[in-house]
């Protein structure tokens, strides 16, 4: 257990909860959503933090997005393309102050990341985090922005895992099956996620960081029948766009945004195509 942190949204800023895992001496970060009293240091959470020293500085890239119209109960989001902004961090030891004013004050460290020099007319980025981690340095502060940071791409792997493979819409009639299909698709999710992942990091990477030297010219052959076989690996981006084709992605859009959908349509569609290439190369007629 001391090897495991919980990282919450900010659903998680529940006083009880925050005092449970205090108690408990379990290890968590929790994003805030309320301006909380503090107990001694006078203020609330966010004019406290801000008046804080500066401890450090890092880049953040913020990815490229789409257009989206408003929804029920969500406003439209506008497109956005891919940037890098400049944030600010810093960090104390603080005591929240109990809702009630009975009980005692729950000691909690905080990290406070905001971005610098907002354009006009853009919401400033910011995030206050609620830790049992140590936040003095900005080594200290930057380990618990990063394990922050790390829940996206664990959100990522669950919208694979349930858009893709569809696994909330299995119906099993014992949890010992459902239990061995959780463990299929989760692979198949992770092997997704790894290839839109390192196209993201990389587009013109090889696309042998990921795919066997037997699926990518097995992947060339099927979509590309009429090229010749390139000696060396085509990249990444070229891969992930080719199995979303198979799924019937034609960026119809032109934002070059796949979704999990049609990614795991290409690829049950690739790895019918792969099993049969396979066959064909241990045929003794091949």
């Amino acid at each position: 257990m001391a090897n495991i942190i919980q990282v919450c949204d900010r659903e998680a800023d529940i006083y009880e909860y925050l005092k449970s895992q205090t108690e408990s001496g379990h290890r968590f970060i929790v994003r805030a959503n309320h301006d909380r009293k503090l107990q001694t240091q006078g203020g609330p959470l966010w004019d406290f933090m801000g008046a804080r020293p500066v401890i450090g500085h890092y880049e953040l890239l913020i990815e490229q997005r789409g257009a989206q119209p408003a929804e029920l109960g969500r406003s439209a989001r506008p497109a956005r393309r891919a940037h890098t902004i400049r944030m600010e961090v810093r960090g104390a030891r603080i005591k929240l102050a109990s809702p009630n004013n009975t009980d005692p004050p729950i000691v909690v460290n905080a990290v406070y990341v905001r971005q610098v020099d907002a354009p006009a007319g853009e919401d400033l980025l910011e995030w206050m985090l609620l830790t049992s981690e140590p936040v003095s340095t900005k080594r200290d502060a930057m380990r618990v922005v990063e394990y922050y940071e790390s829940r996206w791409l664990i959100e990522e792997f669950h919208k694979a895992w349930k858009s893709g493979c569809k696994i909330e819409q299995r119906r099993f009639q014992s949890p010992a099956t459902l239990q061995r299909m959780l463990v299929l698709t989760a692979h198949i999710a992770v092997r997704l996620l790894q290839l839109r992942s390192l196209t993201n990091e990389d587009p013109a990477r090889p696309c042998d960081a990921f795919l066997a030297e037997d699926e990518w010219k097995c992947l060339h052959a099927t979509t590309c029948p009429n090229q010749p076989m390139p000696n060396l690996p085509p990249t990444c981006q070229w891969a992930l766009q080719s199995i979303a084709k198979l799924g019937g992605w034609r960026d119809t859009k032109g934002t070059g945004k796949i979704g999990w959908m049609v990614l795991w349509k290409g690829w049950q569609r690739f790895q019918e195509r792969l099993a049969g290439w396979r066959a064909a190369v241990r045929s003794p007629y091949s």
